[in-house]
């Protein structure tokens, strides 16, 4: 019988062990080498997060200015134009829808003023307040304005588009 002699491999020092000290050791780096790149991963995606948050509330911050600036300004004329009536109907006939009027307009005054002084985490911490102390009053207020603001975009008129301005352009050059 003749025998084969077995060939031998020389063994690189990069080429993995084939015993199982050595595959133990392969899988501890591996896995301390995924789990480092886990917490890398995890870790750029909160900071990621944390950045869209961030420009998110700067955003909000920025049209809340806007928007609470022009509310201010329109409660503010609210409360001259009920000025004005109540010295219109200023007689002795209807004291009482003349005070009234004047109590709607210094409230309306008094908001203004809180809306012009006061910053964005000052409101939000205010109508987080307002949400635990009277919470059916808050649902209420949010349930009406909501109602009135999808009333105001309803009667709005729609915005034109550029592809409805050049309709409208086309079909005015093709009547002439």
């Amino acid at each position: 019988m003749s025998q084969k002699p077995q060939a031998s491999s020389p063994r690189s020092p990069s080429a993995p062990s084939r015993s199982p000290a050595g595959r133990d050791d392969a899988a501890k780096v591996l896995t301390a080498s995924v789990g480092e790149d886990a917490r890398n991963v995890t870790s750029e995606a909160v900071q990621f997060a944390t950045d869209i948050a961030d420009k998110a509330t700067q955003s909000a911050q920025r049209q809340f200015a806007t928007g609470k600036e022009r509310a201010a300004d329109t409660i503010g004329h609210l409360a001259g134009a009920l000025r004005h009536t109540r010295e219109e109907l200023a007689t002795d006939d209807m004291p009482l829808v003349n005070d009234y009027l004047g109590r709607v307009a210094t409230q309306a005054e008094g908001f203004s003023d809180y809306l012009k002084k006061t910053s964005f985490g000052e409101v939000v911490g205010d109508l987080e307040k307002l949400a635990r102390r009277q919470p059916f009053l808050f649902v209420g207020s949010a349930l009406v304005v909501g109602l009135l603001g999808g009333r105001f975009l309803k009667s709005s008129p729609p915005e034109r588009t550029a592809a409805s301005r050049d309709a409208i352009a086309g079909g005015v050059e093709a009547a002439r």
